[in-house]
């Protein structure tokens, strides 16, 4: 594979490849796009698919590459990020599809603006920033066979030290967050309880390909009257009626997947706080986070949700990322 960027007042860079740096370092220029190529040499069928979060967008549709392994003619991918709109790229990622996926694994990392550059990311995991309005400055990309060790952390004229973050997730506000319970119906695990949750919590479980089945939520020590409510999107079903305060939206013994959600208050709590939440889907990473009884997760595209975190704030706050880029339907 090769792979190229959009470098602001640059523009495309030649393609690189095995872990060479595509972007510029110490000029204080913004990456505004990545390409990737592919040329089949293996036999093996498959592609790569990648993503970027972008600059008042947030992330995008992944673009893609393949190839049948039938030709070594190299196919060219798709655009990720934009061209002649001035925007950075603030986090990326990348998953192998196919054959590919079973016989590779892909690791890539980026040099953020104020950070530097940051640790490996791998198969799908997201690498960068969110929430803090740092471009992308530069990266690296390797493929590597299945069982053969992760690239080193001075790799390629690159340094970085062990336990370096690949994704830096904005802090959660200054104002004291809502503490809740909930209750997760996780694929193969059963139900999983989460008796104090806080914004930090993840439910569910991440990079083990595990479907949500069913949830519940139920503030804790709330200081107003009123309820946290909350309806799930369920594979074969659709949007199921609300549910409020610890009971059970979703299904139980189906084997199916929840796709999306939508979170809200009542009475005199939606007057002081606002909820904040944001949901982990396959082929997707995690999405913006949604606000107030916005629809949060995927529709149409039969993507299972993975994870999830919820955040209840005092309105008039600083949200915890960006309100964007929360909810993909398939029209």
């Amino acid at each position: 594979m090769s792979y190229s960027t959009h470098v602001q007042n640059v523009g495309w860079q030649a393609a690189v490849k095995d872990g060479a740096i595509s972007g510029t370092s110490g000029r204080a220029l913004r990456l505004e796009g990545l390409k990737v190529n592919l040329t089949n040499t293996t036999g093996y069928a498959g592609g790569i698919s990648y993503s970027t979060h972008i600059q008042n967008i947030g992330w995008q549709k992944a673009a893609s590459v393949s190839t049948t392994g039938k030709s070594t003619a190299e196919a060219k991918g798709t655009l990720s990020g934009t061209e002649g709109r001035a925007l950075r790229l603030e986090a990326m990622t990348m998953t192998l599809t196919g054959d590919l996926a079973k016989h590779y694994d892909i690791y890539y990392r980026v040099h953020a603006q104020n950070v530097g550059w940051m640790g490996w990311a791998k198969n799908g995991e997201q690498a960068g920033t969110a929430g803090h309005a740092f471009r992308l400055e530069a990266l690296q990309v390797v493929l590597v066979k299945k069982g053969a060790a992760a690239p080193a952390n001075a790799y390629k004229g690159v340094t970085t030290a062990a336990g370096t973050p690949r994704m830096i997730d904005p802090k959660p506000p200054a104002a004291a967050a809502l503490g809740y319970s909930s209750t997760i119906h996780i694929q193969n695990v059963g139900d999983k309880a989460y008796s104090a949750a806080d914004s930090s919590t993840v439910l569910g479980t991440l990079g083990q390909g595990l479907r949500l089945e069913s949830m519940t939520l139920k503030l804790k020590s709330a200081p107003y009257s009123g309820s946290i409510k909350y309806e799930t999107h369920i594979q074969n079903i659709g949007w199921q009626g609300a549910k409020t305060d610890g009971a059970i939206s979703g299904t139980s013994g189906k084997g199916l997947r929840l796709e999306a959600l939508r979170i809200s208050l009542t009475g005199d709590m939606a007057k002081h706080y606002d909820v904040y939440y944001r949901a982990h889907v396959q082929n997707i990473g995690w999405t913006g986070w949604a606000k107030n009884g916005q629809s949060c997760g995927s529709a149409g595209y039969a993507y299972r949700m993975e994870a999830m975190q919820v955040m209840v704030l005092p309105k008039g706050g600083a949200a915890p990322g960006l309100n964007s880029s929360y909810f993909y339907q398939r029209r």
